[in-house]
């Protein structure tokens, strides 16, 4: 009776050690950690699917909700980071900022609907309200303004700042309230200026 007693204590020892300083709030928030260690979930559903990532931070409703193995994503607010599936080292901040993100990695995306349909595309930073919402799969991008977006889904190499500034080629640089820098390699500068 004793050495089973002794292994008893000894499997409860070890499941319970598995996985150390997590903090976690919220219905069915972190229900699944098995491995993971340093994370931080706070609301309903944030975090639901991991089991070995680590050093997470999810805080709103669904924040990072489909993560599993991942390791250092920060998703706050509501369904930010909900669809990262293995993207890795992203930083997610407000309304849905960076929702569908999966595999795509490097990333900042600070806003409401910041970089909301980015899915594969990587190393891009995109501030204000909604900018880079369109981009899917482009990379290297620096987006900043309100509504500051692309033509399509792929852009790449492209600096954009100004409000509902539109980046419509690849390798561009445009500045200023709704300018439009379209031809590759181009720069628009000021108030509705098209390049």
């Amino acid at each position: 009776m004793k050495t089973a007693s002794s292994i008893l204590l000894l499997i409860f020892c070890t499941t319970a050690i598995a996985q150390t300083f997590n903090e976690v709030t919220g219905t069915d928030s972190g229900s699944n950690i098995t491995t993971g260690d340093f994370n931080t979930f706070y609301g309903d559903s944030t975090g639901t699917r991991v089991t070995s990532g680590s050093r997470n931070t999810l805080i709103g409703y669904a924040a990072g909700r489909t993560v599993t193995t991942q390791a250092e994503l920060v998703a706050i607010g509501y369904f930010a980071g909900y669809s990262n599936t293995s993207g890795f080292d992203n930083t997610f901040i407000g309304y849905e900022a960076g929702r569908l993100n999966t595999t795509g990695g490097d990333n900042v995306f600070i806003g409401t609907e910041s970089g909301e349909n980015n899915t594969t595309g990587y190393d891009n930073t995109y501030v204000g309200f909604s900018a880079g919402f369109s981009n899917r799969e482009g990379q290297f991008n620096v987006g900043m303004g309100s509504l500051a977006d692309f033509d399509n889904t792929n852009r790449s190499n492209a600096i954009f700042v100004g409000y509902n500034i539109n980046a419509g080629n690849n390798n561009i640089i445009g500045l200023g309230n709704r300018a439009l820098a379209d031809g590759q390699y181009s720069i628009s500068l000021g108030h509705d200026h098209d390049v």
